[in-house]
């Protein structure tokens, strides 16, 4: 019986101090000092994007294909040529806006 009584208490000191240690470090204040990051090319500007869709396709033999998009600006179209006359072209990609 006293066995009992003494891994009963031992037992509830022990899960005590586990909740209070608990409590405790949700409570305290962060101790170490925050840095923001501050990117090093920031002079560097984001080229526009704008959308470029499949407009025409070009195959030639000797050539290969030629892939012409329409920009959604409806500037000068956009060519990728490839040396593969089987080629396949996408249908729509991110361009550079001119």
């Amino acid at each position: 019986m006293p066995q009992a009584i003494i891994t009963t208490l031992i037992a509830t000191i022990l899960v005590a101090g586990l909740v209070a240690g608990l409590v405790a470090g949700l409570a305290s204040p962060a101790l170490a000092i925050g840095k923001t990051y501050v990117p090093r090319d920031d002079s560097k500007e984001v080229p526009k994007m704008e959308i470029c869709r499949l407009m025409k396709v070009e195959r030639d033999p000797e050539q290969g294909t030629k892939c012409i998009y329409q920009r959604q600006s409806r500037g000068q179209p956009a060519q990728i040529s490839n040396d593969s006359p089987t080629a396949a072209c996408q249908k729509t990609f991110q361009c550079k806006r001119e």
